[in-house]
């Protein structure tokens, strides 16, 4: 029940984060249409990406914080820079050409999320090992 909990929850401070970003550099934009959208997209990455690397690293009983900070940073910034460049997406507010910008901010976005997610999880107790199967 917790890891659901954890999924559920650790998507919701990066969203905001990144909406109120991207609203105050581009007022036009409505908030909730713009949090739904980031939310959507977190909870893909946490679904494809992450849930297979919280299960890797409980089958590796690597459970401390900077695991799961460290996975949430490096799988955000890599997808960030796989798909920024290719889709030519807006730099709502950097500079063009700064995509290892870009994708150092979405992988502070996907350390938030990891934190988030240990924090409610919790998955270094002896409990949650053994229902990380």
């Amino acid at each position: 029940m917790r890891r659901l909990l954890a999924f559920l929850a650790a998507p919701l401070l990066a969203a905001f984060v990144a909406t109120w970003f991207v609203v105050k550099n581009r007022p036009d934009y409505k908030e909730f249409v713009i949090f739904f959208a980031f939310c959507l997209a977190f909870y893909f990455l946490q679904l494809i990406i992450g849930l297979p690397v919280y299960k890797l690293l409980a089958r590796w009983q690597r459970l401390s914080v900077g695991y799961f900070v460290g996975s949430g940073f490096v799988a955000t910034a890599i997808v960030i820079l796989l798909v920024l460049p290719s889709l030519g997406l807006p730099s709502f507010g950097l500079a063009s050409g700064s995509t290892l910008v870009a994708s150092a901010l979405a992988g502070l976005l996907g350390a938030s999320v990891g934190l988030v997610f240990w924090a409610v999880a919790r998955p270094g107790t002896a409990r949650a090992i053994a229902n990380a199967d």
